[in-house]
């Protein structure tokens, strides 16, 4: 998870997103209200992000680092901008 959170946590912090690990195996990210979670699962990684305009979370499951780091990115700047 270090990998990955080495590549996504100056985004967030350029955002004004505070990070918080909870644990080895689960962090988060959050700003007011909103929060986006990453856990390591035996054999995934879970990811929720935040519903732009709603208090909900969204969450799905990858198999690698790649693909979570994308989709987070991509929800990030979509609910930046």
């Amino acid at each position: 998870m270090e990998t990955m959170l080495n590549e996504i946590t100056p985004q967030f912090q350029e955002h004004s997103w505070r990070f918080t690990k909870m644990d080895d195996q689960n962090c988060r990210f959050s700003k007011n209200t909103k929060e986006f979670r990453i856990s390591l699962l035996d054999n995934a990684i879970e990811v929720l992000v935040p519903l732009k305009n709603s208090e909900s979370l969204y969450k799905t499951n990858f198999d690698n680092y790649f693909s979570a780091t994308e989709y987070l990115m991509e929800h990030l700047n979509y609910h930046e901008n």
